[in-house]
């Protein structure tokens, strides 16, 4: 796994930043869509979010039902996540080779 110190050092500027789900319209629109895809998905999952940051989306996607675990490379950006979202499957690594994920 790449460290990733550049987001670990700016984890709570981005959270404070962005403290909602969605930076823009567009990116809510392509997660309803993906949601909506993914209902025909028997047992509503697993859904992976590759980069998941804070959290947000794959606490959005585990709000309507699906099974949902979060990854991302950044120690940081899960710590904010885990404060947040306590009931959320986090997980840190990324999808290279060797990767826990």
């Amino acid at each position: 796994m790449t460290a990733q110190p550049g987001y670990d050092a700016l984890a709570g500027l981005y959270d404070e930043t962005f403290p909602t789900a969605y930076g823009s319209e567009t990116e809510r629109a392509a997660v309803d869509l993906f949601a909506t895809a993914l209902r025909e998905v028997p047992d509503r999952g697993p859904v992976v979010d590759v980069g998941c940051g804070t959290g947000h989306q794959a606490h959005d996607l585990a709000a309507r039902g699906f099974r949902v675990v979060g990854t991302d490379p950044s120690a940081g950006m899960l710590e904010r996540a885990r404060r947040r979202f306590p009931d959320l499957a986090l997980v840190q690594g990324d999808l290279s080779a060797g990767s826990e994920c």
